[in-house]
């Protein structure tokens, strides 16, 4: 299922484009494949979980509600339990919100949006459309509106939407900064100066600090996210692969913001969250990965978008050969560490299978929440 979409998803991202009626059948499919999935996504029995220890009353969750999430998220469950929605419906209704915005993220600002989508697809869908319930949420609609306040010179308004969805996950309140720093005009040698700043940054054991900073709301969320005892390693696999990333829009850099107004902006905000990844992996990799994902998920209007600077028609063909290798690997990384991580037991030399709620029966999860949610009864 995953590699015939994948197969799709190539044809259409370089011969039907920019065709609506195209990019809406694929996010189309991404939905029913969301919709239909059972145990696939790292969280899916962990929410589970939490949405059936939800009380189905807005006000008895209010009041007694432990539940380490957000007041928000736990809110928004509980009036859905409150009207008797099931949790594959709550979950297909997140992952539908999440592709709703992202499709117009991908229509609105990338010049190949079939070709952003795709990229969606492989590169980001499993991790947040599939998994980070929470964070998929505030991820796909604050970078949208974060690029349209951008656009519009909304400040009011971005900072409006931010401090909202901080009630779903406090992550999105970066998307404050994100918004002041996208106006930032530094030059070529400024950035790679804050690289390499950012990467010396990372070095340091700075991790035991948040234990002695003053108790207040924002240091408690973080918390829970600090690795005390991390090794620090600025040149890890995950580290290096930003770098190369980044390294990329910055030799496109002049190309880009000659091709679109709007490109020099969404560059800013990328190449700043992937600065947050190295000033904040003193708190390890997941707090660092949380903080900037949002900057990162850029990355499919940015690489869509240099492959539209190639005209000629063989030097296209290169690009799209690369961009397709790349989007393989990465698809088969995202497939092998979401079996790993949900701990689907299945014959590991046959195909990924996509699990769902009809053939359900026929695997099991060896994950502590799969068992769980088997075993203590529902609010």
């Amino acid at each position: 299922m995953f590699y015939a979409l994948f197969i799709v998803g190539t044809f259409f991202s370089f011969f039907c484009q920019n065709k609506k009626r195209v990019l809406l059948f694929f996010t189309l499919a991404l939905a029913l494949i969301s919709f239909f999935r059972y145990g696939i996504g790292t969280d899916y029995f962990a929410y589970q979980y939490l949405y059936d220890q939800l009380y189905s009353s807005f006000l008895e969750e209010y009041k007694y509600g432990l539940a380490p999430q957000e007041l928000g998220f736990r809110m928004v469950g509980s009036i859905f339990k409150e009207l008797g929605i099931p949790y594959q419906l709550y979950i297909s209704i997140i992952a539908a919100v999440n592709l709703f915005f992202m499709y117009k993220l991908a229509w609105r600002y990338s010049e190949n949006s079939m070709l952003a989508m795709f990229l969606y697809f492989c590169m980001f869908y499993f991790v947040w459309t599939l998994s980070g319930l929470r964070q998929s949420l505030t991820i796909a609609i604050g970078i949208y509106y974060l690029v349209k306040c951008i656009e519009e010179k909304k400040a009011l308004k971005i900072i409006v939407i931010s401090i909202l969805l901080s009630f779903i996950h406090t992550s999105s309140l970066i998307l404050i900064a994100l918004y002041f720093l996208s106006k930032a005009k530094l030059s070529m040698k400024n950035y790679i100066v804050l690289t390499g700043v950012a990467v010396l940054f990372a070095s340091l054991p700075l991790g035991f600090i948040v234990n002695y900073i003053p108790s207040s709301f924002l240091v408690s969320k973080i918390t829970p996210y600090i690795q005390q005892n991390v090794s620090l390693n600025p040149f890890d696999f995950q580290s290096v692969a930003r770098l190369i990333l980044l390294i990329v829009a910055l030799i496109y850099y002049k190309q880009l913001i000659k091709a679109k107004e709007i490109n020099y902006k969404i560059l800013n905000v990328y190449i700043f969250s992937i600065l947050f990844y190295f000033f904040f992996q003193f708190g390890g990799e997941l707090s660092a990965s949380r903080l900037s994902i949002y900057g990162r998920v850029l990355e499919i209007l940015l690489f869509s978008n240099i492959y539209s600077l190639y005209k000629v028609k063989i030097n296209k063909l290169i690009i799209a050969y690369l961009i397709t290798i790349f989007s393989f690997l990465y698809l088969n990384k995202e497939l092998n560490s979401m079996v790993q991580q949900a701990e689907i037991n299945y014959d590991s030399e046959s195909i990924i299978p996509y699990i769902h709620i009809y053939n359900s029966s026929e695997y099991t999860f060896s994950s502590r929440y799969y068992h769980l949610v088997k075993q203590i009864p529902k609010r």
